[in-house]
């Protein structure tokens, strides 16, 4: 099969599907939707305490090897 055919194939195939996948997407997104009056149950707060990160200041560093 030659790669202008395997092209072809695929194009007749693929615009159906387009096509198909357009049409669909039309039908969910309507525009008439009207949503219903839902009461929403409050959620918890959520509280997080303030963290105090403690950091080593005094860094104790290696003597530095002479070169030979």
């Amino acid at each position: 099969m030659g790669s202008s055919a395997r092209i072809a194939v695929s194009a007749a195939l693929a615009i159906p599907v387009a096509i198909a996948l357009f049409f669909i997407m039309h039908t969910l997104v309507s525009r008439d939707f009207q949503q219903e009056d839902v009461k929403a149950r409050k959620l918890a707060d959520i509280v997080v305490p303030d963290k105090t990160i403690a950091t080593n200041l005094k860094e104790v560093k290696p003597e530095k090897v002479d070169d030979p």
